[in-house]
This record gives C-alpha cells, structure tokens and sequence, in this order.
C-alpha cells in the first residue's frame, strides 16, 4: 500500500482500512504501508486526480492498482466502495466481510469510478427514546459514525428536544 509522504491523516485512515479488510479477505497475504512504490511485487497505489469533490477512479494494470482521488474523502469512499466489491457489506447496526479467500489478491476487477450525484449525503438518527441514540456512550456514536462513513455518508443531522437526555 503506497501513500505519498505528504498524504493526509484521512488518507492514511483510508490506506489502513483497506490494509485491515485485506487482510481480512486474503489472510495468507501480508499487506503494509509505504511511502514510495516496491521494486518488485504488487502494490496498491494511492494518487490525486481532478474531478468534483470525493470523486474517484480505481484502475488496475501489471499487478499495480492506483486508486486515483480527488481529495482525501474521495480516497477513503474509494476504499470502501472497493471493499463492497469485494464482497464486504457496509451498515449502521453491523458490517458484513466475505469468507477469507485462499487464493491470492487479484487486480483484474479493479475498475471502478464514482463521482457523488449528492453534495450533501446526511444520516439521520431519531432521538426520542432512550433505547435509541439518546442513551448511547461515546463509543456508541463513534460505531455510528464509521458506519455511516463506510456508507458513504458525509454529514450527521441530530434532532434532540431540551428535555432529551443527549441535549
């Protein structure tokens, strides 16, 4: 996995997701983080392209993919959108990964672009129980929050009255 020196605390989260789910996927590859491309071997590459924001293209040729983003959400969508091809399954309750496969990564497929129709992809949550998220613990909302981000939200709208316990 090659991030470029200067790659942001984001994209870092996004190259260290997607090295956690390969792993995950292909449990006899060993998958790790570089700041510059191998002399030999596969690699996964991630590059800046232009394009609206968190748009992004995943391209595969001679055993190198490059996952080209427009900005560093773009990167991390374009990692998770990945993912979901290959199998894992991304929700607000729970995550889903394929059986780990014995077969090594293959790049073949890696063909994937996307540009937001959206701007503004806001999750919801309605606060009024205390079953719900009222009661929820710190650790609670941050499960909340990467699972929306792995959906590829990018905005959360809370609604709490002032007799809400969360308010």
């Amino acid at each position: 996995m090659v991030v470029a020196p200067t790659a942001s605390a984001l994209e870092r989260l996004a190259a260290s997701e997607l090295i956690a789910y390969l792993a995950r996927i292909y449990p006899a590859e060993r998958f790790t983080l570089a700041d510059r491309q191998p002399s030999n071997g596969s690699s996964i590459v991630f590059s800046r392209m232009s394009g609206p924001p968190e748009s992004f293209a995943i391209s595969a040729a001679n055993g190198t993919a490059n996952i080209a983003s427009s900005d560093a959400r773009g990167a991390l969508f374009a990692v998770y959108t990945l993912l979901e091809k290959l199998g894992c399954g991304f929700y607000l309750s729970y995550e889903t990964t394929p059986s780990p496969s014995q077969g090594p990564v293959r790049f073949e497929e890696w063909n994937l672009k996307d540009s937001p129709i959206f701007r503004d992809r806001i999750v919801f949550n309605w606060h009024n129980f205390l079953s719900s998220a009222s009661a929820w613990e710190f650790e609670d909302w941050q499960r909340y929050i990467d699972g929306a981000v792995r959906m590829r939200f990018n905005d959360l709208m809370v609604h709490a009255y002032g007799n809400n316990p969360m308010f």
